[in-house]
């Protein structure tokens, strides 16, 4: 009985302290200035697969969201990499992209901080 409660309060305090293995920067309803908006674009038309984050960093400047990605889908797996969302819009917190009227371009990289993968989700910019 002990163990269930020390695993019920720890769930609870994750849960209310937030996603332990991401950050978010920015308050909702959000829409990026014109100025970020454009460094946003420009970052999408030159960041390629294998870009290193140093670069990403460079051209991107600091995203406003982390998320890690691990091999599970309740981030209790193995990390296996990361994301930097780069926000346009976003409506609401809560919900699918489509419910939140969120806007971003997502850069995941490995473990190595090589981009694997480059997303722009939300529809056109």
């Amino acid at each position: 009985m002990l163990k269930i409660c020390i695993v019920l309060c720890l769930g609870l305090i994750l849960a209310v302290s937030g996603c332990v293995n991401s950050y978010n920067r920015v308050q909702t309803p959000y829409k990026a200035s014109a100025e970020r908006f454009q460094q946003i674009i420009n970052a999408q038309r030159v960041l390629r697969v294998n870009d290193t984050e140093e670069r990403v960093l460079k051209i991107a400047g600091e995203p406003d969201e982390v998320r890690n990605i691990s091999t599970s889908l309740d981030s209790t797996g193995e990390r296996v990499g990361y994301a930097f969302i780069y926000l346009i819009q976003r409506q609401s917190e809560h919900g699918s992209i489509i419910q939140r009227g969120e806007k971003n371009l997502k850069i995941i990289f490995n473990n190595n901080n090589i981009v694997t993968r480059i997303e722009s989700n939300g529809g056109k910019f």
